[in-house]
């Protein structure tokens, strides 16, 4: 019996056979690594994105909220109901009146 660990492949054919799996099994690592890279791409970009959105809220220090909670209530500033106050004032009036 011949000991398979020491059995040469002398057939042209299986030589061909053996490139061909480990060309299979490179191309799938291959396809794996990118589809990996870009879903972490989309990944980035969501939480960058959501950040974002948030970003503009969450910076706003209490103090200024009350501020500009009473600026509105002393002022004629009228918010639609769909948007976020604080993200409206601060678009509308990049010069912050209720500072002064």
């Amino acid at each position: 019996m011949r000991n398979p660990l020491t059995f040469r492949v002398e057939s042209w054919i299986g030589a061909l056979l053996l490139l061909g799996v480990a060309g299979f099994f490179i191309a799938l690592m291959f396809s794996a690594q990118s589809s990996f890279s870009s879903d972490l791409n989309v990944d980035i970009s969501m939480s960058t994105q959501t950040q974002r959105r948030h970003k503009t809220t969450e910076a706003i220090a209490q103090t200024d909220r009350a501020l500009i909670d009473a600026w509105i209530a002393d002022g004629d500033i009228v918010v639609p109901p769909d948007v976020d106050v604080y993200k409206f004032v601060l678009k509308n009036y990049p010069d912050k009146p209720w500072r002064k």
